[in-house]
C-alpha cells in the first residue's frame, strides 16, 4: 500500500522517541559503572537522535499542511513548538557530548528532561490523532489533495510536500509572533479541554472554527495554486473584516446541447414556465 505524505511523520516519530532516551540511558549507565563501551555508544547515538528529530520535524511540517487540525488547534501548536525547542536543545547536547569523553551530571539531567519532553510531545501527537481524528481520513482529518500517495507520483508529491512545509513554517512564525507557544499546556492548567470531535475554544471561549494551518486559512482572493485556484473560506467572522463569499467551484462537465443545467430547470408547478422552456408560448393551452 503506497504511503501518503501525512503518514510519513508518525512513521518516523518512533526513532527520536527511542534514540534520545537510549543515548542518555547508556551514558548514565557508563558513568555509573565505568563501562567505556556504553559511554561510547551513548556519545554516538546522540547525533543520530538529533538527525531523527530533524527528519521527523520536517515531516511534521509537511503533515500539518496536509491534515485538518482545527479540532485540535492548540494541541498542534504546542506539539510543534515544543518539538522545535527540543530539536535545538538536543543539538546543543550532542555538540557538548561530542567534545567530552565522559558525560557530566548536568548533561545527564538535561538529557533526562529532554527525554521526558519527547515523551510528552509524543503523547500530544497521539492525542491529536486518537482524540480528535487529525490525520484520520474516515474522520475527515485529511486534506486529500494535499496528501497524495508518494509512490505513484513522487515528483508531484515532493512539490506538494515542499509547499505544505513552507505554509506550516509561515504559520509557525506567525504563532510565535503572537505569543502562542504552548497553548495546550495553558489550557490544561485551567482545566479546559474541547470534547473529542469539536473545535477547541480559545480567547474567551469562542470556538476557533477555522484552522490557521489548513487550506481554510487562505483568503478567498488568494487561494493556493496547487489547489487549482478553488476559492476557500477566509478568516473567522469578526476577525479581519467581513468574510468574502466563496465562489462555486467550476465543474469539468458542461451540459449537453438542449439540456438544462442542474438547479435552473422550469418549475414543475407553473405550466407557463414549462411551456416556455419547451419552446412554446405561455397560454398556448397545450396546442
Amino acid at each position: 500500500m503506497p504511503m501518503r505524505l501525512h503518514e510519513v511523520h508518525p512513521a518516523l516519530a518512533h526513532f527520536p522517541v527511542a534514540l534520545l532516551p537510549t543515548a542518555i540511558g547508556l551514558d548514565a549507565w557508563g558513568r555509573a559503572t565505568g563501562d567505556e563501551h556504553a559511554l561510547e555508544a551513548g556519545r554516538r547515538l546522540m547525533p543520530l537522535a538529533v538527525g531523527a528529530l530533524a527528519l521527523t520535524g520536517l515531516a511534521g511540517f509537511v503533515a500539518q499542511g496536509a491534515t485538518r487540525t482545527e479540532r485540535a488547534h492548540d494541541l498542534m501548536i504546542t506539539h510543534r513548538n515544543l518539538n522545535v525547542g527540543l530539536l535545538a536543545a538536543a543539538a546543543g547536547l550532542a555538540l557538548w557530548r561530542a567534545r567530552r569523553r565522559r558525560p557530566s551530571g548536568a548533561y545527564l539531567a538535561a538529557g533526562l528532561a529532554a527525554s521526558a519532553l519527547v515523551t510528552y510531545t509524543g503523547y500530544l501527537g497521539g492525542r491529536m490523532v486518537y482524540g480528535h481524528g487529525v490525520g484520520v481520513e474516515p474522520a475527515g482529518g485529511v486534506h486529500g489533495g494535499r496528501s497524495p500517495e508518494i509512490g505513484r507520483a513522487p515528483g508531484r508529491a515532493g512539490r506538494i510536500a515542499g509547499r505544505n512545509a513552507a505554509h506550516a513554517a509561515r504559520h509557525a512564525a506567525h504563532h510565535l509572533r503572537e505569543g502562542h507557544i504552548a497553548p495546550a499546556v495553558r489550557r490544561s492548567e485551567h482545566g479546559r479541554d474541547a470534547p473529542a470531535g469539536e473545535p477547541e475554544a480559545r480567547d474567551g471561549g469562542r470556538p476557533d472554527l477555522v484552522d490557521t494551518g489548513s487550506e481554510m486559512s487562505f483568503p478567498a482572493s488568494d487561494p493556493p495554486a496547487y489547489m487549482g485556484g478553488a476559492a476557500v473560506a477566509g478568516p473567522p467572522a469578526g476577525e479581519g473584516g467581513p468574510r468574502a463569499p466563496a465562489r462555486a467551484a467550476p465543474t469539468d462537465v458542461a451540459p449537453h446541447a438542449g439540456e438544462t443545467p442542474a438547479g435552473t430547470g422550469p418549475a414543475r408547478g407553473d405550466p407557463n414556465v414549462r411551456r416556455r422552456a419547451e419552446g412554446g408560448r405561455p397560454g398556448d393551452g397545450g396546442r
